[in-house]
C-alpha cells in the first residue's frame, strides 16, 4: 500500500479536478471504485442533489424543466449486445414502487398520461414523491 504526495482528486468548494481520464477509464473497464470516487466527488460538490431515487441501479432518471414545473421520466431498460458494435434494447423491466426526491417548491405531483395524483411531501429542499410500480417507463410532471 503505496502512499503518495499527488493526489487523484482534488475538489474545492465547486471544483472537482481527477488526475487522469476517470470517465474513459470506467468505460472501458467498468471497475465500481472508479463509480464509487465520481458519486463521492458529486456528493461533496452537490450534498442535495437535483434529483434522487431508491431502486435498482439501471433505473435512469432524468429531470427537466418545462416553463414553471419540472418533468421526472423514468426509464427502466437494460441494454443487451446484440451485434459487434451495437447494443439494443428489446425488453422493458419493471419499475419497483419507488421514491424520488427533487429540489424543487412543488405542491402537485401527476403521474402522466394517467393523470393520477401522486402524494407529495417536502423534506427541507426537496419535494419527496411516492410513485408506484410500472412498466419499463413513467413520467411524473410537478407542480
Amino acid at each position: 500500500n503505496e502512499q503518495t504526495s499527488k493526489p487523484g482528486v482534488l475538489v474545492t468548494e465547486n471544483i472537482a479536478v481527477f488526475a487522469h481520464p476517470i470517465f474513459t477509464t470506467y468505460a472501458r473497464n467498468s471497475m465500481s471504485f472508479h463509480r464509487d470516487i465520481v458519486l463521492a466527488t458529486l456528493k461533496k460538490l452537490l450534498p442535495i442533489p437535483l434529483i434522487e431515487m431508491t431502486g435498482p441501479s439501471s433505473l435512469q432518471a432524468n429531470l427537466t424543466r418545462q416553463g414553471d414545473r419540472h418533468i421526472v421520466h423514468l426509464l427502466h431498460y437494460i441494454p443487451e449486445r446484440r451485434g459487434l458494435s451495437f447494443e439494443v434494447v428489446e425488453d422493458r423491466m419493471s419499475i419497483p414502487a419507488s421514491e424520488i426526491r427533487v429540489r424543487a417548491t412543488a405542491t402537485k405531483a401527476t403521474l402522466v398520461p394517467s393523470g393520477e395524483s401522486l402524494p407529495v411531501r417536502h423534506d427541507g429542499e426537496t419535494v419527496v414523491i411516492s410513485t408506484p410500480a410500472g412498466e419499463g417507463w413513467q413520467m411524473i410532471c410537478l407542480e
